[in-house]
């Protein structure tokens, strides 16, 4: 039996400015490869990454930092933990002694929770050259709890444009206006909703339908989405 450690923190609130909040990410990214460095100094058998059957799931709601050992424990770990082993892997081989994780975020209007800054994090090797194992390692495919991302899109990216996709699909005015107001930023050449853009076509053409999702109306009138059931859409 072991002990699990909770570490928290309000980053990404009034509290911290983005600047700094960043900082913050940065030093956890930091330290969880320095404890799987440890481990594999300690525990030289360990399987590599791409051979140890571990696969990526993206955890929703929670936010669980998983080390190596929490990893092949649970079979699972999302960007973060699978970024942090690959990078402590190739110090430790001596592969690639420059290897770092990288931080990469895009921007979304959620009508119900305004706007959010989505992180993924991935691999860059000392050459500049970026990888990312949770692509490589299951993200893209069938989350266990059913729901279809958007092949190579992180999952919090596809979670929140199909929230907003499916709260429009049901009338919601506050969705649509954000929707609106994506499309006008894109026309007007912006980078990050140019994408989101294209990756709410890709959600669209894989025949989403709000009405086969799992949705709640709050006191305040707006939609509430949740995971679909177990089995997908």
């Amino acid at each position: 039996m072991g002990i699990t450690i909770i570490m928290r923190t309000r980053i990404f609130t009034p509290d911290w400015s983005r600047r700094d909040s960043e900082s913050v990410l940065d030093v956890m990214l930091d330290a969880l490869v320095a404890v799987d460095a440890l481990w594999l100094r300690r525990k030289p058998m360990t399987p590599p990454l791409r051979e140890s059957g571990v696969r990526y799931y993206h955890e929703g709601i929670k936010d669980e930092w998983f080390s190596i050992d929490a990893a092949l424990h649970d079979g699972v770990a999302d960007c973060k933990g699978l970024a942090a082993w690959e990078v402590a892997e190739l110090r430790a081989t001596g592969e690639d002694r420059d290897a770092h994780t990288a931080t990469k975020f895009a921007e979304i209007d959620d009508p119900t929770a305004g706007r959010l800054l989505l992180y993924h994090v991935v691999v860059e090797r000392g050459d500049g050259t970026i990888v990312d194992p949770s692509r490589d390692l299951g993200m893209g495919g069938v989350e266990p709890d059913g729901y279809m991302p958007v092949p190579g899109v992180a999952v919090a990216i596809a979670n929140a444009l199909t929230h907003t996709l499916g709260a429009g699909q049901l009338g919601s005015k506050e969705a649509v206006a954000a929707l609106d107001e994506l499309r006008r930023r894109a026309e007007r050449g912006d980078r990050i909703a140019k994408y989101l853009i294209s990756v709410a076509k890709q959600i669209l053409a894989q025949g989403y339908d709000a009405r086969r999702t799992e949705w709640k109306r709050r006191p305040d009138g707006r939609f509430e989405w949740e995971y679909p059931p177990a089995g997908g859409r």
